[in-house]
């Protein structure tokens, strides 16, 4: 027989957070919950940091493009694989460096070159993943954000069957999610969605003009046995160059989306085991995997000279850590009585269909605010490598330096509202308000001392930060303060600071179930406010490119709107957080019930009815 504790033991096994939740001042409870949060999501910001850090400094090193790159292997060069048809001619890396250069210097002041090296290829290339990969992210948080809110408040009510339940129910559904997840990445690359993401370089029609007619370049090109025109070989070049972006990003993807199911359950189980209190675990074995996947990825790119892959791989390897730590915290827990997360529970179960309406709906609020950044960060892509004022690759290639460092600290916002998620529901579920109010107080605190910071540090340290992307100078030193890269670095990292603002709003929304709420705040800055912003922003780039401006200073303007977009965003957000927390929290048995708290009351009072059943049930076959 199935064996059950009483439902008065049940209490015992979520003693940690009831004491930490219930107990514990709101001033120290915060920074206990929010604190592994940050450091948790911090350390995935690391390693995506650190993944770039040794895709950009050790491919070039590694992997030959052109004979000549690599001086323990010189007469290798995987760039000639993705040359056309009709193109014979295997330029040598000085050899291409001469045309490139002659060509170069027909350009007119203010206009530049992008490069074909490991660098730029892999810079693309990694940057073209992007939202597939924030895509992917976003739709594995669709099951467990909600299920952890739930969760959290059936421990508030000692609803330990419902609990259980909730779990496997939310175990399968979260499998079949990730399996759908990755089909649509796959699906993306099929379309041609990425295609578009991978810029085609714009090159400047006079100066290939006088490429041709230069007769240093033609003597070069006849040394090969070719007598037409110089500028189809370096347009080839350049072409060839994106074609092997493109598959390194579709290699990448292709894997990524393999390991999904792994980071789908174990995102889910870390978000329960959170609602349970044990923040300090998740972040202690984030930090492992995120150190295992680091020294895998030395492992796969330096010595197994993997590329791209080697990085994807160390991912997957993490993710497979992280899951494992899971697994054995279920296992020892079970045995000491001190979880509702049960192995035995996946197979001795009610899958409860009814509960995937509330923890969808609340996790799609999670969902949009990924999937924002998806889209957004998509859209980016795709102007700044068509629009006639940009400066295509170059564009791209600053944007993608800044990228990586922006994501670093960014990601970690989330985390702090993730963290004190659990806080903040389990005490609305007890209807104190008071400490509501607290809770909001210290997560903005924390959140914005945290924002504040890290912009000080992007700003005052952005050649630095850049340097360890491998951006350098031609001598290998930290690049100007002026430079492209530097710029957009000290642009973006203001985003940081801007969307802070927000981050109170998607806690107190999401924490006290209100889902109508949760989406309005979470799709306000990909889906409402930025397409006025961004659009107004790409005008003023079309006047300043009519009115003469720079390339360079005219494609600046989509990535001042990006930031502009989080500032607006991130204000409305804060206001309507207030005016809830002011106005209606205080009076919310008082009023009306919305449409998603008569979801959430529906919800507990048929679970209250079927724990109790349960009960019965239990006693009469003791008996």
């Amino acid at each position: 027989m199935f064996k059950f504790r009483k439902k008065n033991n049940s209490a015992d096994k979520q003693a940690r957070a009831k004491e930490l939740f219930e107990d514990t001042p709101v001033r120290k409870a915060a920074w206990i919950v929010a604190v592994p949060g940050l450091l948790t999501s911090l350390m995935i910001g690391l390693y995506a940091f650190l993944n770039q850090v040794f895709i950009l400094n050790f491919v070039p090193k590694t992997v030959s493009l052109l004979y000549g790159d690599l001086a323990t292997d010189p007469n290798s060069g995987q760039l000639y694989d993705y040359l056309s048809s009709w193109n014979g001619v295997k330029l040598s890396r000085d050899e291409f460096n001469l045309i490139s250069n002659v060509y170069s210097s027909y350009l007119t002041t203010g206009e530049n070159i992008s490069k074909i090296t490991g660098d730029s290829i892999a810079t693309i290339s990694v940057n073209a993943t992007i939202p597939f990969t924030i895509f992917s992210s976003s739709i594995i948080f669709l099951i467990p954000v909600g299920a952890s809110v739930y969760y959290t408040k059936c421990i508030s009510k000692n609803l330990e069957r419902t609990g259980k339940d909730l779990w496997s129910t939310s175990f399968y559904t979260t499998i079949f999610v990730s399996i759908i997840t990755a089909l649509l990445m796959y699906v993306g690359i099929w379309s041609g969605l990425l295609n578009l993401l991978i810029s085609n370089s714009n090159l400047n029609v006079d100066a290939l003009e006088k490429l041709n007619n230069n007769q240093d370049v033609k003597m070069l090109l006849a040394k090969h046995g070719y007598i037409n025109e110089a500028s189809e070989v370096l347009k080839d070049y350049f072409k060839a160059g994106e074609n092997m972006s493109l598959y390194w990003a579709k290699l990448y993807i292709y894997i990524y989306g393999a390991g999904t199911l792994i980071q789908g359950v174990y995102v889910l189980i870390s978000y329960l085991i959170r609602s349970e209190g044990k923040n300090s675990y998740v972040m202690f074995w984030a930090i492992i995997a995120n150190l295992v996947g680091i020294g895998f990825n030395a492992l796969f790119i330096m010595v197994f000279k993997m590329g791209v892959l080697g990085g994807v791989l160390a991912t997957i390897i993490g993710w497979s850590v992280n899951l494992l730590s899971y697994i054995a915290y279920i296992v020892y827990n079970n045995k000491r009585q001190s979880t509702w997360i049960s192995v035995h529970h996946l197979v001795s179960f009610k899958f409860r269909l009814k509960f995937l309406s509330p923890i969808s709906l609340l996790g799609f609020s999670a969902f949009l605010r990924s999937f924002g950044v998806s889209i957004a960060s998509f859209l980016i892509t795709y102007l700044l490598g068509h629009m006639p004022f940009s400066e295509g690759a170059i564009s791209i290639y600053n944007w993608s330096k800044a990228a990586p460092v922006v994501t670093l600290f960014f990601i970690a916002l989330f985390g702090i509202a993730d963290g004190i998620r659990s806080l903040l529901s389990y005490n609305y579920s007890k209807r104190n308000f008071k400490k509501c109010n607290e809770i909001f107080k210290w997560a903005m605190i924390i959140t914005f001392t945290y924002a504040f910071v890290v912009v000080l540090l992007g700003v005052a340290l952005a050649p630095q930060f850049l340097w360890m992307l491998n951006t350098r100078t031609a001598t290998g030193g930290v690049l100007a303060q002026n430079s492209g890269p530097v710029i957009y670095l000290r642009i973006n990292i203001w985003r940081m600071l801007f969307y802070s603002f927000a981050i109170g709003g998607i806690l107190l929304f999401q924490g006290t179930n209100n889902i109508k709420m949760s989406i309005i705040v979470t799709a306000m800055e990909g889906f409402i406010t930025f397409w006025f912003v961004m659009g107004s922003c790409v005008g003023l780039g079309f006047i300043l490119h009519n009115a003469g401006a720079s390339l360079f200073v005219s494609s600046l303007m989509i990535s001042i709107g990006y930031v502009l977009n989080a500032l607006i965003a991130g204000i409305i957000i804060f206001i309507l957080s207030l005016w809830y927390l002011k106005k209606t929290l205080p009076n919310i048995d008082n009023i009306k019930q919305s449409w998603s708290r008569k979801i959430e009351h529906e919800f507990f009072e048929k679970a209250e009815i079927e724990e109790k059943i349960y009960f019965d049930n239990f006693k009469t076959s003791k008996i």
